[in-house]
């Protein structure tokens, strides 16, 4: 008895080893991801370690849990960290690529639940997460129980159905024979990514400070899209932020025989807004100061063409001034993402007319990942 004890406790000892190891030798995104890779058996674990180290970005296997099989993918980012792992649901698409974060959270829960066998399916994500999940009209409880393969086969065999705002994604779901399942999911990006804001600023900081690249919005107006601001100079309404006129994403032109994104010493200000609203490719330096969780701060220089590039695609950008001092002044820069329910605060200060000398520099602080208030649940 004493020996089958003893056996027991070397194969748990020799597991642990194993899993440690494992553990070790991989990189992840957050530690969300980490937890879920820490649940999977030994072999799914072995498979991905092999495989992420030969970078290979997108992946998919089987596990066997519970006595059933389940197909998984795992995907890897540029830096051969395990950013996302999940039953297999949701094919490579490009339509869905928009809130793909949104997905990756469904593919993601549904294996933690399978995996934690929990008394009832989702249950830690309706608890923790506050999400809610219906089927056939009624929302899943301890009273109203949905199996993990009845919610795959719907998923697997159903036409998706998307919708979202501000507060929540309601993500759908009916089979010919009319079965309906719908998630919502607050639209708390934090909650959806699993990575906490300590986490998400830290990310954004990396990529901020390795992406390179430039995107100029070389679109022109026609002039009679235009307003006459004074001879020559025009602008082009935007929008306005909320209900805050002094933030809009007004567009100021050079109008002659052509016509040309203002950036002149004599029009400086109409000038620093072309410029953060991505018109202008200029070699200004950023001296940027990031604030982060936990009250740290991270400085570091970019070019300014640099920095906007990683908001040209997936933000609204409104930009205000906040003083009208003629020598020091001072404005805001909203980056408010489409989708996503938070915004990024730029606050840049300079002597803003020596940016027109050569080294020019403009000093900014930046503050990411700010919930915006609320709004109405999907209709």
């Amino acid at each position: 008895m004493k020996r089958k004890l003893k056996i027991l406790i070397l194969n748990i000892l020799f597991i642990s080893c194993i899993t440690q190891d494992l553990l070790a030798e991989m990189n992840f995104v957050s530690n969300k991801v980490k937890e879920v890779y820490s649940t999977l058996p030994v072999t799914a674990k072995e498979f991905l370690q092999s495989n992420g180290e030969k970078n290979n970005r997108l992946l998919t296997f089987q596990i066997n849990t519970g006595g059933q099989k389940f197909d998984l993918n795992a995907r890897f980012n540029d830096y051969k960290e395990l950013e996302h792992i999940g039953i297999n649901l949701f094919k490579e698409n490009e339509n869905l690529f928009e809130i793909k974060e949104v997905f990756d959270y469904i593919e993601r829960s549904f294996l933690i639940s399978i995996i934690a066998n929990e008394k009832y399916f989702l249950e830690n994500q309706q608890i923790k997460d506050d999400i809610e999940l219906i089927y056939n009209g009624t929302k899943i409880s301890p009273q109203n129980k949905l199996t993990a393969q009845t919610a795959i086969n719907v998923v697997n065999n159903s036409q998706l159905n998307i919708k979202y705002n501000s507060d929540a994604f309601l993500i759908g779901w009916k089979t010919e024979q009319n079965s309906t399942l719908w998630i919502r999911i607050p639209n708390n990006y934090s909650v959806i990514t699993g990575q906490t804001k300590d986490e998400l600023e830290k990310n954004l900081l990396r990529k901020i400070k390795n992406l390179k690249m430039v995107k100029i919005d070389n679109a022109i107006p026609q002039k009679s899209q235009l307003k006459k601001v004074s001879e020559n100079i025009y602008y082009l309404p935007g929008q306005m932020y909320s209900t805050t006129p002094e933030l809009s994403s007004a567009k100021y032109f050079l109008v002659t025989d052509a016509i040309v994104p203002v950036f002149d010493k004599s029009h400086y200000k109409e000038s620093v807004r072309n410029l953060f609203l991505n018109l202008v490719n200029s070699k200004i330096e950023l001296s940027l100061v990031q604030k982060m969780y936990g009250g740290t701060d991270e400085k570091f220089n970019i070019n300014i063409n640099h920095f906007n590039a990683n908001f040209t695609d997936d933000f609204d950008i409104y930009f205000g001034w906040q003083n009208d001092d003629k020598e020091y002044l001072k404005a805001s820069v909203f980056f408010s993402h489409k989708i996503y329910n938070y915004n990024h605060l730029l606050i840049i200060t300079s002597n803003f007319k020596s940016i027109f000398k050569k080294d020019a520099e403009i000093d900014g602080i930046f503050m990411a990942y700010i919930p915006r208030e609320k709004q109405l649940n999907p209709d």
